[in-house]
């Protein structure tokens, strides 16, 4: 299993409502704190309900926050040019703290919690006494605005900073002078002019810097030899980097170690604002995971999302080349691809394998499993922890799928449902025709078509999933007006198979709509299903077209598809031979 250790920061974000600057997770990971204009609100992670309401005495609104190493205080910096520190539980504000001459937009303690480091738009960077709240130096750091700074959590004895001249400096803490400057290379230059940084974060031991510009790449410095060790970008990325508008796409940067075992993998997170959060293998380069804010941007923008099974490496990897947004690991790979009779007969330890096994397939596509019949419907509690393990099985595993009935008859699973939400579990609802319900239903027939009543309960049961809090639908075979009606209606994407074209989006089995069983047996495919391609066809012609080479030893040809050898050493061989 893996065990994720993230580091505090989270990219700042804007949801429609409220523009947040940034957003920062406390030391022991209990509580998040949020600045909302002027003054900073605190949530419980666990529950999601508000614990305090700080009010600052800010007359501007916040550029950043930080938490102090032992989660007992809050700093903030705002564009009021001054810094205040609150003490969250007794004390309220400790220090205002006033030197900055212009807006303070980055602030970083030293892990012992008795310095605060500060960067303002004023091109400085100043250290404060935590306890007496003076300013004990300036450093004139850059030529323009600070925009980040950062500390080792291991190594208090040097601070990195970043700037939009397109520098990155390194101090010495203590005497605040600059050991080096790490200055940009030919891959961070863009039209001419120098590409902006936007953040800096140490490695645990200070020994290499990310650091994230504002064309979106991230650079790994070797901070002692002053060299790029790795560069993280998408080909989206080298495409912009020609573009002269670049401020578009600045965005947060930060680490995470995933531990399997004694090895352990830095993950790098970066994301841009155009949506896409993207995670690197910082040895491999390779993209891990491009995580789903793009499809919550590609639902409002109200461009169709596309969604699709895999049930293994191969068809995972065709998947995630195609860019389809969403990747299915749907139970039904118990009839397509393990020649099970029904989606129920589907053992869960076999399931596990074929996810684990798309999870290695790299990509970008966002990953959901069902959760197959057996799983979850004994008691709330065997549930919960099956859909714990689906989604330990991998990092990349980003929510579970679950098919639910009625919402008036089938009840238990709609409080599962609301329960896995409630414990922060992504789930994505499956109503219409329910395969594992498929039984019950009078077989595989389409629903929501025999009467008003029926239309209503399907309506009444997507309302409750999305109040449970389901983040999408599935719907499955209903009528096109039905399921257009039910999309618009809802403040959710949907995800139609056999529902017509007014949903959000639009999923297929792999199997169906690319042929990949003979028709002998497969000979009605289901009414809405498209077939593009027909692979079993062309599987079938190029295994009989081999059979008949190897019988006609036409294959292998001896000069295209043998090892040749010297004559000298056959001859050596043929008499080793005839002396033994």
């Amino acid at each position: 299993m893996y065990n994720l250790v993230c580091s505090r920061d989270i990219a700042a974000w804007n949801d429609g409502l409220v523009i947040c600057s940034t957003v920062k997770i406390n030391p022991d990971g209990t509580k998040i704190a949020i600045p909302i204009d002027k003054n900073i609100q605190i949530y419980n992670i666990s529950d999601g309900s508000l614990y305090c309401n700080v009010q600052t005495n800010h007359i501007d609104s916040i550029s950043d926050i930080v938490w102090s190493p032992d989660g007992q205080c809050i700093a903030s910096g705002s564009n009021d040019c001054t810094i205040q520190i609150h003490h969250i539980e007794k004390y309220g504000l400790l220090h205002i703290l006033q030197n900055h001459t212009g807006p303070v937009i980055s602030l970083c303690y030293n892990n012992k919690g008795n310095l605060l480091f500060s960067g303002s738009m004023d091109e400085s960077v100043k250290t404060w006494d935590v306890l007496n709240g003076k300013c004990l130096r300036t450093i004139s750091a850059h030529s323009d605005p600070v925009v980040s700074i950062n500390i080792p959590s291991m190594d208090n004895s040097v601070m990195a900073s970043g700037s939009y001249d397109g520098l990155v400096r390194i101090f010495d803490t203590e005497t605040g002078h600059c050991l080096s400057t790490l200055t940009y290379d030919k891959d961070w230059q863009n039209s001419g002019r120098v590409v902006p940084i936007t953040q800096v974060q140490f490695s645990h031991n200070g020994k290499f810097l990310l650091v994230k510009s504002l064309d979106g790449a991230v650079k790994l410095w070797d901070c002692i030899r002053g060299t790029v060790v790795r560069t993280f970008i998408t080909a989206e990325q080298r495409q912009r980097q020609g573009q002269t508008r670049i401020g578009k796409y600045s965005c947060g940067m930060t680490m995470s170690y995933v531990i399997e075992g004694q090895t352990s993998t830095v993950i790098v997170i970066s994301g841009d604002e155009d949506g896409y959060i993207t995670c690197w293998d910082s040895n491999t380069k390779q993209i891990l995971q491009t995580l789903d804010s793009d499809i919550q941007t590609k639902y409002q923008s109200g461009k169709p999302l596309t969604m699709m099974t895999a049930y293994d490496y191969i068809t995972a990897k065709w998947v995630h080349e195609s860019q389809t947004d969403i990747l299915l690991v749907g139970d039904s790979l118990a009839m397509t691809a393990l020649g099970y009779d029904s989606t129920t007969d589907l053992p869960f330890d076999e399931f596990k394998y074929h996810v684990k096994s798309v999870c290695r397939a790299p990509g970008v596509s966002m990953i959901v499993t069902d959760m197959p019949f057996g799983t979850f419907e004994q008691n709330h509690s065997q549930g919960i922890q099956n859909a714990i393990e689906l989604m330990k099985l991998n990092h990349r595993v980003n929510s579970v799928k679950i098919e639910c009935g009625p919402h008036d008859k089938d009840i238990y699973t709609m409080s599962f449902i609301k329960e896995l939400c409630q414990r922060g579990i992504p789930v994505m609802g499956h109503i219409g025709l329910t395969p594992q319900r498929a039984n019950s239903l009078g077989g595989f027939k389409v629903q929501g078509s025999q009467s008003a009543e029926q239309i209503l309960e399907l309506f009444e049961t997507a309302q409750k999933l999305q109040d449970a809090g389901c983040w999408g639908l599935v719907i499955e075979c209903v009528p096109h007006k039905v399921a257009t009606y039910i999309t618009d209606h809802l403040r959710i994407p949907t995800i139609g198979i056999g529902a017509g074209n007014g949903t959000s989006g639009q999923v297929l089995v792999m199997s169906d709509m690319m042929g990949m069983i003979l028709k002998e047996e497969n000979n009605s495919l289901p009414r809405f299903v498209k077939q593009y391609e027909n692979i079993s066809t062309i599987m079938s012609s190029g295994l009989k077209k081999y059979n008949s080479d190897v019988e006609s030893r036409t294959f292998p040809e001896r000069d295209a598809h043998s090892f040749k050898m010297k004559e000298t050493i056959w001859k050596d061989f043929l008499q080793l031979v005839e002396k033994s």
